[in-house]
Formats: C-alpha cells, sequence, structure tokens
C-alpha cells in the first residue's frame, strides 16, 4: 500500500520553499518582473527604430508554448488597432521584406524554424525583432543584424509567456508611436504591477 503524501501548509513559506525543488513557484511568480525586465529594454531605446514606422505588415513568428500563447493573445489585443496587418505565422514569408517587421519569439536558441526565420528575414530587408535567447545558432545570425530582445531574467519555459507578450505589445506600441519611449515603458510597468497584484492574490 502507496503511503500518502504529507500535506503541505501553504503558510509555511520555508516548507513550500524546500518543497520546490525546481523553484517552480519562483519561476511563476517572475511574470511581473519579465515585463519590468521588458519595459527596461523598451526604456533604453532598443527598438526605437520601429517608432512611427508605417510597416506592410507584423509578422510574429513564435516558437512553442509561451511565445505561442504571447502571441496569440497580442493578436487578440492589438490585431485591429496597429494600424496593418498582424499575423502570426510558423516562419518569415517568402513575400516579406523592407517593408515589413519580423518579430522572432521563443525560448530556444538552438529551433531551426527561429533561426532560419530569423536569417530569411534578415536577408529580405525585413526590420527584425529577436527575443530569443542570445546563444547558441540564434546569436551567429542574429548579431548586429537585428533589434535584440533577449531575455534579462531567467524563468522556466513553462511560465515564460507575459515576457513574449510584453515584447508583442511593446513592439506594438513602438509602431503605433503613441507617447514618448517613457510612457511606452510605463504602461509595460503598471502591466507588472497588475500581474503581481495577481500573483499576490494567488500565492500560497
Amino acid at each position: 500500500m502507496t503511503a500518502p503524501m504529507p500535506l503541505l501548509d501553504l503558510d509555511d513559506s520555508e516548507g513550500l520553499s524546500a518543497a520546490d525543488s525546481e523553484g517552480l513557484l519562483r519561476s511563476v511568480a517572475m511574470g511581473g518582473a519579465q515585463i519590468r525586465a521588458t519595459a527596461s529594454a523598451v526604456g533604453e531605446s532598443v527598438i526605437s527604430r520601429l517608432a512611427g514606422l508605417r510597416p506592410r505588415s507584423v509578422v510574429l513568428i513564435a516558437g512553442a508554448g509561451g511565445a505561442r500563447h504571447g502571441a496569440r493573445i497580442a493578436l487578440a489585443l492589438v490585431g485591429d488597432s496597429i494600424g496593418c496587418p498582424l499575423l502570426v505565422l510558423d516562419r518569415t514569408p517568402s513575400w516579406a521584406g523592407p517593408l515589413d517587421v519580423i518579430v522572432v519569439a521563443g525560448d530556444d536558441a538552438g529551433d531551426p524554424r527561429l533561426v532560419e526565420s530569423v536569417d530569411s528575414a534578415v536577408r529580405r530587408g525585413a526590420e527584425v525583432v529577436v527575443a530569443v535567447p542570445d546563444e547558441g545558432p540564434m546569436r551567429a545570425v542574429a548579431a548586429g543584424r537585428t533589434m535584440s530582445l533577449p531575455p534579462r531574467l531567467y524563468a522556466s519555459p513553462r511560465h515564460t509567456m507575459t515576457r513574449f507578450l510584453a515584447v508583442f505589445l511593446a513592439v506594438a506600441a513602438e509602431i503605433e508611436g503613441k507617447g514618448s519611449i517613457e510612457d511606452r515603458s510605463a504602461v509595460l510597468g503598471r502591466i507588472a504591477d497588475a500581474v503581481d497584484a495577481e500573483a499576490l492574490r494567488d500565492g500560497p
């Protein structure tokens, strides 16, 4: 007979930390911090080249998991307000060119589909934003050729959706060009505050 697992006291923070050997609780709670890290990059003008741009299209190319979920949410939130077609595709389309913005996002810097998409978009002259770890094959094709928004904080790939959503919303806001860079960064900060508040309500 299998012995029942002991119950955890959700008010015992030390006990929870000891039981959470993979650091999942901390990873889940980092949603707001991931958004703030993206806001900091926006404040540093990392994607300022997009400000006021009038592209023919914005294409979101997402890896699995959080990036794909974030892309779909971004499409629902800003797809009708960005002023040009916003598409979620599997790879850089054959028609992409200098009039398009390509955003490639994912957790795996070695994903051949993402690496190929960046290389193809750059060769076609598109404006390219890369939200992938700056390492391995991705670094080889993206370094010095793209606007880079790699993760500044580590979170489990299971919990990176908020970071990717922040990247997609930041790109859309930059293209719309409303307000100053500081204003756009502050909007992300307020979203991060809301995510943190929700984490506190839901946390043990």
